[in-house]
């Protein structure tokens, strides 16, 4: 009976170890299906913890991170386990694949997608779908052919999947033939599901007008792609007329050769000028958010009282709001002189924003004497924004510029409130 007792003991936490970890399992699937990865990531940890040889939490895992979690390494790490197992090996190199993607590995990922189609045991994954990965594999890897070889299958297949006449299309322009990518982006516009995906679509196709020296139709495809708010189209756009971005440009083009604040001319009438420019910069932005788009910076020659260079900048920024920045540089080998000729140009800006009737909310003055820098900031509420949560900034400041030397400069920029 002792006997039978303590083997009993013994064999007990076994059996409750096998246990605990198959419900680690089966709470980490469950997590993961209802979107709770990081719970998921714990469950699964701790049933591999248990027992590092379970293949399911380990193939189960390597899904998670790869398609979730996107860790790159630490999926292809688990997943290749599975592989040596032949365990679920058909999810186990499609998974894989999606893997080295995410470590732009594009040759790597093509073969497991390669290897994923040739599995022996039937998988969950549908055939078509593997094709799809391994044909954009291809495409990241230059190798056109295959790329369009794929997605051929993939149409045949599918021929209501958008993406894959537009992943095709793709292919076709990196192969030169732009008609047949022409035809197949048309195609996808046709079946494509939503604005923004249109908008990518756009964008490219206008590419493929624009390589055939269709300036027209890459144009009409640019301003389409910008009106859905591509920032990448409104940059290709800047040449095209009836575009947002010529319009700005010709505006800013029009504020430049109107002369500088500097030039001897009413220094005031061009701070209106330039305050109301910054207002046309507001409309259609406010809750985007999108990369900054820098226009070159052109120098110009100045002539009056700061002499050395003068460079127009405009900044459209869907993430701080539109901005309308003229930036003048002065250069001297001392920061004496600086300081001085930049308490000259504030008071002159004060003066000129009393005169032209601007209030402001608030007025920050700061100087770092240790770095030799300083700015004044004259917050002015936007006229077109009566909840206050855009402004208008004038700035007159100094500093160290990149080169030797300090630079002074005075701008205008329209932008979120200052927190």
């Amino acid at each position: 009976m002792t006997f039978r007792l303590s083997l009993l003991l013994l064999l007990t936490p076994l059996v409750l170890n096998a246990q605990s970890t198959k419900e680690l399992l089966t709470q980490g699937v469950e997590y993961m299906n209802a979107g709770k990865y990081e719970a998921a990531d714990e469950a699964l940890t701790n049933a591999l913890k248990q027992d590092a040889n379970l293949l399911d939490a380990r193939l189960e895992r390597g899904k998670l991170y790869a398609i979730h979690l996107k860790k790159g390494d630490e999926a292809v790490q688990d997943l290749v386990k599975c592989q040596m197992g032949f365990h679920r090996t058909q999810e186990a190199h499609y998974y894989a694949g999606k893997a080295l993607m995410l470590q732009q590995k594009p040759k790597d990922a093509a073969y497991h997608y390669g290897m994923a189609l040739m599995a022996l045991l039937p998988g969950p994954i549908d055939r078509t779908q593997i094709l799809f990965g391994r044909g954009i594999a291809y495409l990241e890897a230059k190798d056109y052919k295959m790329a369009i070889s794929d997605l051929d299958g993939v149409v045949k297949a599918s021929s209501g999947s958008w993406n894959a006449y537009y992943y095709r299309g793709l292919a076709k322009k990196g192969s030169n033939n732009y008609k047949g990518a022409e035809q197949d982006m048309t195609k996808a516009l046709s079946l494509v599901p939503n604005d923004d995906y249109k908008a990518m679509v756009l964008l490219n196709r206008g590419d493929v007008y624009k390589a055939q020296g269709n300036t027209t139709g890459a144009c009409k495809d640019y301003i389409a792609s910008e009106q859905l708010g591509n920032f990448i189209a409104s940059n290709r756009a800047a040449n095209c007329v009836g575009s947002k971005r010529y319009a700005e440009q010709q505006r800013t083009e029009k504020l430049r050769n109107s002369g500088s604040i500097f030039t001897g001319k009413d220094h005031c009438s061009f701070i209106h000028q330039y305050i109301q420019a910054s207002h046309t910069y507001f409309d259609g932005y406010r809750g985007a958010q999108r990369p900054v788009i820098m226009e070159e910076v052109k120098e110009y020659d100045l002539k009056g009282s700061f002499p050395q260079a003068i460079a127009a900048k405009v900044e459209d920024s869907y993430y701080l709001g539109a901005l309308v920045e003229m930036v003048f540089f002065h250069k001297a080998k001392t920061w004496e002189p600086v300081k001085a000729s930049w308490n000259d140009l504030a008071q002159m800006v004060e003066n000129c924003l009393i005169r032209n009737g601007y209030s402001w909310n608030e007025k920050k003055e700061e100087y770092q004497e240790e770095e030799d820098q300083g700015k004044i900031t004259w917050y002015l509420p936007h006229p077109e924004d009566s909840s206050g949560w855009y402004h208008i900034r004038v700035i007159v400041k100094f500093g160290r510029g990149l080169s030797s030397g300090y630079d002074l400069s005075f701008m205008i920029i329209n932008g979120k409130k200052r927190e």
